[in-house]
């Protein structure tokens, strides 16, 4: 492919076999290098539809559960393992307030009573 740039200012009538070999290899090769650079766009792409598609379930998941826009913006940037964990950590907490809630009453109607 060294005499590529020979190969083309040659008149076509005295071209070799080895001259056409070398311009249509070079030929593939550019295609070839458009192929891939497209080949990685549509990569690209995919990778943010997918990235996209995930917020839209996530989304319309949590459009049927009673959240504020606040939770919403804390989820956000959150994977599915840490909502997870979140979600989990929020239920004790939640368990742990109304013990606390509970202990709290019976405290106060002991202190009334005793």
């Amino acid at each position: 492919m060294e005499d590529f740039g020979s190969a083309l200012e040659k008149n076509a009538s005295d071209l070799t076999v080895m001259d056409v070999y070398d311009i249509a290899a070079v030929e593939l090769e550019l295609v070839e290098d458009v192929w891939r650079g497209e080949a990685q766009d549509l990569l690209t792409q995919i990778s943010q539809l997918q990235e996209e598609n995930k917020t839209l379930l996530i989304n319309l998941s949590l459009k049927d559960s009673p959240m504020t826009e606040e939770d919403l913006q804390r989820q956000e940037g959150m994977s599915d393992r840490e909502r997870q964990v979140m979600k989990k950590l929020k239920e004790v907490v939640d368990m742990q307030r109304d013990e606390i809630r509970a202990k709290d009453r019976e405290l106060s109607s002991s202190s009334r009573t005793g």
